[in-house]
């Protein structure tokens, strides 16, 4: 750049390169562009007006451009409302991310969430799994149980053998027998129930007469009741026929 395209400050002389606005020694504004008034520097007293960065010249603050130069200027209603919306895209922008973060944040704990509950109902189904095995298993047990228990308690009834001799007591309607109990168990039984079925003549059923004897039977031992009076029967009863029922110990 030739040294004589440079700006003179017609104030402190300094010459100062043609882009500069101002003087960097005084700070005195440059002279206006070739073809604009020069307008002399006058100490700004009015607030409201403001040197134009291009011309130095005094304009209003509220102007968009300068009279002098034509240079456009930024108005303080134009920094604010580019202030305004700047603001408004950058809290948009703000608001955006955060409630994406926040939607990513509470995914994140649902989905935490459901794999836990995930977790609790296997380990539940684990705990019903094992109880419903183990209630199976008691009550497969109980039914071996009750199996082997009346398979014995059957082994004592018929280990135990009954005779009985009956005749019609009475004006012949009260049933009267001596029964013979030969305890073939390795224990000693009490409370014998006895079922005594009679039938008429013709071989018809009559009736069913229920005794208990509340005596002791020793075990391998033959015990005789005498006379044990059965109640009332059918008059025209022709036979009877008379079984071990149930047995306590």
């Amino acid at each position: 750049m030739d040294i004589n395209d440079r700006n003179t400050c017609h104030k402190c002389k300094l010459k100062f390169a043609l882009s500069r606005a101002t003087c960097p020694n005084c700070g005195e504004p440059a002279a206006p562009p070739t073809g604009a008034p020069y307008i002399e520097t006058i100490p700004n007293t009015n607030k409201k007006l403001t040197p134009c960065k291009a011309c130095g010249n005094l304009v209003s603050k509220q102007t968009n451009k300068c009279p002098a130069c034509g240079q456009s200027r930024i108005t303080p209603v134009k920094i604010a409302l580019t202030i305004i919306v700047i603001g408004i895209i950058v809290m948009y922008k703000i608001s955006f991310y955060l409630s994406d973060k926040q939607a990513e944040k509470e995914n994140i704990i649902s989905q935490k969430q459901l794999v836990e509950q995930k977790k609790q109902d296997d380990i539940q189904a684990e705990i019903n799994r094992k109880a419903y095995e183990k209630t199976l298993i008691k009550q497969q047990e109980a039914r071996e149980f009750k199996q082997l228990f009346q398979q014995a308690h059957n082994k004592l009834i018929e280990n135990t053998k009954l005779k009985t001799s009956w005749w019609p007591a009475g004006f012949g309607n009260i049933l009267e027998a001596t029964f013979t109990i030969t305890n073939n168990n390795e224990r000693a039984l009490t409370d014998i129930n006895i079922t005594c079925t009679t039938y008429a003549q013709s071989g018809t059923q009559l009736s069913k007469v229920r005794h208990t004897l509340y005596n002791n039977f020793p075990a391998k031992h033959i015990t005789t009741i005498k006379d044990a009076n059965l109640g009332f029967i059918n008059s025209q009863t022709h036979k009877v026929g008379c079984h071990i029922a149930d047995v306590d110990y």
